[in-house]
């Protein structure tokens, strides 16, 4: 844990880029950003496993791992992804889709 350098919280710290696991927020360049739990977790699962690409079955087992999954997983996976891609604009962070 190290201490983020805008907010001083305690935090996760990769490559630069600062997790906040209790409001869900991340600051990347000083800038503060905040997205739902399930954004969240994208958005941290796919930078921990970057330069790996993540497959869509992986994202749907880490977003509901016990839980019952909605009626189409995989478009909700999408729809999360499409959000956080949205939230992350203001920021030097994207996420790809890798097709194949």
């Amino acid at each position: 844990m190290t201490e983020c350098p805008v907010c001083g919280e305690e935090v996760t710290k990769l490559a630069g880029v600062f997790f906040l696991e209790a409001p869900g927020d991340i600051v990347v360049d000083g800038i503060r950003v905040h997205f739902t739990r399930q954004q969240f977790e994208v958005v941290k699962l796919l930078w921990e496993r970057h330069p790996r690409d993540v497959s869509l079955d992986s994202l749907v087992y880490h977003l509901w791992p016990h839980d019952r999954e909605p009626v189409r997983p995989e478009n909700q996976v999408r729809v999360i992804v499409c959000q956080a891609r949205r939230r992350l604009k203001v920021t030097r962070l994207m996420i790809r889709y890798a097709t194949g």
